[in-house]
């Protein structure tokens, strides 16, 4: 790759001008004294009593001449002085864009990398809070079948129950819904990660389960499983994609990145998760 370092462009040395204009100088007056000497004007005695007037040529030339002096004074101070500071601080100034320039091109370069392997797993969209953003209710209004898993998921059905009601409204619409099976053998160990006993845990899974079922009242196709399998990651599949949200291991609560997940094929995540998902059904007790 060409280097995009900028480079000073060749040019003459500045002393080169001034003596260059120095020499002018010289070479106009030896050839304006010799083409035109000085007149001497002697009296009748042959003593020196004064000399003629030059020629208007040479008066131009004695301008000229002194023109290119002070040129070449005036060059060799603004070179070596003033120029010399303006210079330092161009360069200065230059090398701060080339390096502004590199690590911007470097941050563009990770950034494209990054877009293309999201891009490749279906990840559309990261963000902190699953609720500040209307994505999770139109999976739920909006998707014909809806798959949702979760630990208990008492937080988030007080959230999203009346989203659920109007879902559940809808007879043609199909739901399948896992959660932590209360009898499980895992309930005391996610239990102790949330701070709660063993029977509080089971209270509340056995509220979401009954809270599910009276929204539903019978309509909509719900069906609720219960697993026994620790790792409690919340799960939203609908038609169009779905949400994925760790859990921390040892965290009760906390922000946990919320991911928003596109079908683009077997290549997905989205496409793992499904699978995953069905895996877990076959494993897994209706309640």
């Amino acid at each position: 790759m060409k280097s995009l370092k900028p480079t000073q462009p060749r040019k003459a040395p500045w002393y080169a001008v001034a003596f260059g204009a120095l020499l002018v100088a010289g070479a106009l007056f030896l050839v304006m004294h010799g083409y035109e000497s000085p007149r001497e004007v002697r009296g009748t005695n042959g003593q020196l009593v004064g000399t003629l007037p030059r020629s208007l040529w040479w008066a131009i030339t004695e301008h000229v001449i002194t023109g290119l002096v002070l040129l070449a004074i005036w060059h060799s101070v603004y070179e070596w002085f003033l120029k010399k500071d303006a210079r330092d601080a161009l360069e200065h100034d230059l090398a701060a864009v080339y390096e502004k320039l590199v690590r911007d091109m470097g941050i563009s370069v990770a950034h494209t990398a990054l877009t293309r392997n999201a891009s490749g797993i279906g990840l559309d969209d990261i963000y902190q809070q699953e609720f500040t953003k209307p994505y999770t209710k139109d999976l739920i209004l909006n998707s014909s079948k809806l798959t949702i898993a979760f630990g208990s998921g008492e937080a988030w059905i007080a959230r999203h129950g009346y989203s659920l009601q109007k879902r559940f409204s809808d007879p043609t619409k199909i739901t399948d819904v896992f959660c932590v099976h209360p009898d499980s053998t895992i309930v005391p160990a996610i239990a102790a990660k949330l701070g709660l006993t063993s029977i509080q845990y089971q209270d509340n899974i056995k509220r979401s389960i009954d809270k599910l079922k009276r929204l539903n009242n019978d309509v909509s196709k719900l069906v609720i499983y219960g697993h026994s399998f620790i790792d409690c990651n919340f799960v939203c599949i609908g038609d169009g994609g779905g949400l994925f949200v760790p859990k921390f291991f040892l965290t009760g609560s906390g922000l946990a990145p919320v991911f928003e997940l596109k079908n683009v094929g077997q290549s997905s995540f989205l496409y793992t998760l499904k699978s995953d998902i069905e895996l877990l059904k076959s494993k897994a007790t209706k309640l």
